[in-house]
C-alpha cells in the first residue's frame, strides 16, 4: 500500500519507489525483533543513523533513508496505526562539498585489463562485466541493475538506459565493452526481456550486491579512498573532460538534468591543469 501511495500520489519514479521501500526494509532488519512500527522511537531511528555514519555511507544516501522512514510513518499516521513519527525531529545531514574523488588513469589502466580478461568462471565474467559497464557508461548503479537484455543494441553500438523519472537514454558502447557484451550474451542470455545481471537463483542483482562486488573488486586492485559503483561514475566523467568533451556531452551522457551536477567535475579538470600549468611554466623549471 505504501509504494502505491509514492506511485500514485507522490509520483516517485519506479526507481526511487525500489531505493524506498529497501532503505525501509534495511531499517526493519537494523531493528531486529524489535521492530513493531507502534514501539519505534526517536532514539532508534538516530542509532541507525549514527550507524550509517560510522559505517561510512555518504551524507546523500544517509537523507534519503531519514526521508523513506518519515515519509513510511506519515503513511503508517494516515492509516491509523501509528500516534506519532519517531523520525519527524531527525535532521538531514549537511553534505560536504569536496570534490568528486576518481580513480587515477593508470590505476584505472589495471583494473580494466584484468577485466578485459577472458574469464571461464561465470560470477568472475559477471562481475569483470559490471566494472567495464560502470565505468564505460556512467551510469547509475539503479540503472545498471534495471538493464534489460533488449536494451542493448550490439550492432549499432549503443545501449538503451532507464534514468532518473524514468527519463531514457542512450549510450554508446566502445569496442571493447561491445564485443565483451556479446560475449556474455552469447553465453549466458537467453530471452530479450529478461535483465542482463542475473543472480544464481535467476531473480535480477540487487543494488547492494552490485556495491559488494565493485567494493571488492577495487579493494582488491588496492584502490583507495571510497571503492563504490559512483567512484568509477565520478572516473567516467573526470576523464571525459580531462580528454576535453564538452560538458554538454557529458551532462547528457550522465543523465543530469542540470548542467550544475555535472560542473562539479569541471573542478578536477581545472586542478589538473594548474598542475600541468605550473609543471610546464618557464619560471618553475628554471627555479625563479
Amino acid at each position: 500500500m505504501w509504494q502505491s501511495h509514492l506511485e500514485a500520489e507522490c509520483r516517485f519514479s519506479p526507481l526511487t519507489v525500489r531505493a524506498y521501500t529497501d532503505d525501509v526494509t534495511f531499517f526493519a532488519l537494523y531493528l531486529g525483533h524489535h521492530n513493531c512500527p507502534k514501539e519505534v522511537t526517536y532514539n532508534d531511528v538516530r542509532s541507525y543513523v549514527m550507524a550509517m555514519v560510522e559505517r561510512g555511507d555518504s551524507p546523500r544516501s544517509i537523507n534519503r533513508h531519514i526521508s523513506a522512514i518519515k515519509s513510511f510513518f506519515n503513511f503508517l499516521i494516515r492509516l491509523g496505526e501509528v500516534e506519532k513519527n519517531p523520525a519527524t525531529k531527525l535532521k538531514s545531514l549537511k553534505s560536504p562539498k569536496g570534490l568528486p574523488q576518481y580513480i587515477q588513469p593508470s590505476k584505472m589502466g589495471e583494473i580494466i585489463n584484468w577485466a578485459l580478461e577472458s574469464k571461464d568462471d561465470f560470477e568472475q565474467e559477471r562481475d569483470s562485466l559490471i566494472i567495464l559497464l560502470f565505468y564505460s557508461t556512467g551510469i547509475r548503479r539503479a540503472e545498471l541493475a534495471a538493464i534489460k537484455i533488449g536494451d542493448i543494441d550490439i550492432e549499432q553500438r549503443k545501449i538503451r538506459i532507464r534514468g532518473k523519472g524514468d527519463k531514457e537514454r542512450e549510450i554508446p558502447l566502445v569496442d571493447f565493452l561491445a564485443e565483451k557484451l556479446e560475449r556474455f550474451l552469447q553465453r549466458h542470455c537467453q530471452k530479450e526481456n529478461n535483465f542482463l545481471f542475473l543472480m544464481k537463483e535467476n531473480r535480477p542483482i540487487s543494488h547492494n550486491e552490485l556495491y559488494n562486488t565493485v567494493k571488492r573488486i577495487l579493494t582488491a586492485a588496492g584502490v583507495q579512498g571510497k571503492r563504490s559503483p559512483h567512484i568509477l561514475r565520478h572516473t567516467f566523467a573526470t576523464e571525459l573532460l580531462n580528454r576535453e568533451a564538452g560538458i554538454r556531452s557529458v551532462q547528457e551522457l550522465l543523465g543530469h538534468s542540470s548542467i550544475s551536477s555535472t560542473e562539479i567535475y569541471t573542478h578536477n579538470t581545472i586542478e589538473r591543469l594548474k598542475e600541468s600549468y605550473k609543471n610546464a611554466h618557464p619560471r618553475d623549471r628554471i627555479g625563479g
